[in-house]
């Protein structure tokens, strides 16, 4: 199965039309119909963007494996660490400064 199919399953799944999927991650009808017949590659954006709106598995999404369907926790996690990595090396450094002085904050509370 490929990623335009596994993309039209998920769609499928939710039962939503081409128009109301493609709206929940801000593509147009015409790109979405490309991406379902792997005419488009998909890219990260449009993987993780599906995979917010949508509590899809971003693994399953680009090769089949898993569970199509995250638990909410899961899905908080996995987009932190996609976040996290599509970041420059100087960034995650800052992010993870201020991650640490949250920990650090909560802990005073």
């Amino acid at each position: 199965m490929s990623i335009g199919d596994r993309l039209k399953a998920v769609r499928k799944s939710l039962g939503l039309t081409q128009l109301k999927f493609a709206k929940g991650i801000s593509i147009s009808v015409g790109y979405l119909q490309a991406l379902e017949y792997s005419n488009k590659t998909v890219n990260d954006r449009i993987l993780r963007l599906i995979s917010s709106e949508y509590k899809i598995n971003e693994q399953w999404l680009r090769s089949g494996e898993g569970p199509m369907l995250y638990k909410d926790t899961e899905v908080e996690i996995t987009n932190l660490i996609s976040a996290y990595k599509s970041l420059d090396r100087h960034f995650q450094v800052f992010a993870l400064e201020h991650i640490n002085r949250l920990v650090d904050l909560q802990r005073t509370r």
